[in-house]
C-alpha cells in the first residue's frame, strides 16, 4: 500500500516521542527544522536529548510512559524497544484519532518518516512505503546531489515575484508564463536573476 505525501505545517504542533535512545534522537533531530513542540518521555534519556532540552528545543520527562501523555498531541512517535508498549501506544493513538509512527514496525504506522531533502522552504520527501529505508535514503542522496544550491534562494525569489504578480491585473496564464520564464532563465544561468532581469521579463 502506498501513502499519499501530505505536506503539513507542524510549527508548534504538540508531538510526543516515547523513547530516549539513539533512534528517538534521530527522529527528534529530523523534526527540529520544522519547529514542532516536542516532548520526550522515557525512563532513560540519552545525553544528546538532554542537550536539546538545555537549548530549549524540546522538553524531556524521565519516567515511564503514561496513557495520558498522548492527550492533546498532534502526532506521536514510539521509538522504544518494547514491542508490547509500542502496540499499546499504537492502540491508544488510534482510539484517539492521533497520528502515530512506531519505528521499524510499518504495520503500526499511520504515517511514515520520509527521507528528506531540505533547502529552506523547498522540501523533498522520499518514502518507500516502509519497505526499504535504505532505498529511500539512497534515493534522497541522488536527489540531493542534483538539486542546485541556488534553489533555496530561487524559491524565495519566486515567492516574492508570485506575490507581486497577484497584485497586478495580469491574467493567470500570463503570470504563470512569467514565472516559468524566470525559472527557465535562472536554470539556464545557474543562478538567481537580478531585479533588473526579472523586471525585464515581467515587462515583456
Amino acid at each position: 500500500m502506498s501513502y499519499f505525501p501530505f505536506f503539513i505545517d507542524i510549527t508548534d504542533a504538540p508531538c510526543l516521542v516515547v523513547g530516549g535512545g539513539a533512534v528517538a534522537y534521530r527522529k527528534v533531530e529530523a523534526l527540529l527544522p520544522f519547529s514542532p513542540n516536542i516532548m520526550v518521555v522515557a525512563p532513560r534519556i540519552e545525553e544528546e536529548l538532554w542537550g536539546l532540552q538545555e537549548q530549549n528545543l524540546i522538553k524531556c520527562c524521565q519516567r515511564e510512559f503514561q496513557k495520558e501523555d498522548i492527550k492533546g498531541m498532534r502526532f506521536v512517535i514510539a521509538a522504544t524497544n518494547d514491542n508490547k508498549l509500542n502496540q499499546e501506544i499504537f492502540k491508544l493513538c488510534n482510539e484517539e484519532k492521533i497520528l502515530v509512527n512506531v519505528v521499524d514496525q510499518s504495520e503500526l504506522c499511520g504515517f511514515y518518516f520520509p527521507s528528506i531533502v531540505k533547502k529552506g522552504e523547498l522540501v523533498v520527501g522520499v518514502s518507500s512505503g516502509g519497505n526499504s529505508p535504505t532505498l529511500a535514503k539512497e534515493t534522497r542522496k541522488k536527489i540531493e546531489g542534483v538539486l542546485p544550491d541556488f534553489y533555496e534562494t530561487l524559491n524565495e525569489q519566486m515567492s516574492q515575484v508570485r506575490n507581486y504578480l497577484k497584485t497586478t491585473s495580469l491574467p493567470i496564464n500570463i503570470r504563470a508564463n512569467i514565472l516559468e520564464a524566470i525559472y527557465q532563465k535562472s536554470e539556464a544561468e545557474g543562478r538567481v536573476l537580478s531585479k533588473e532581469e526579472i523586471k525585464k521579463i515581467i515587462d515583456m
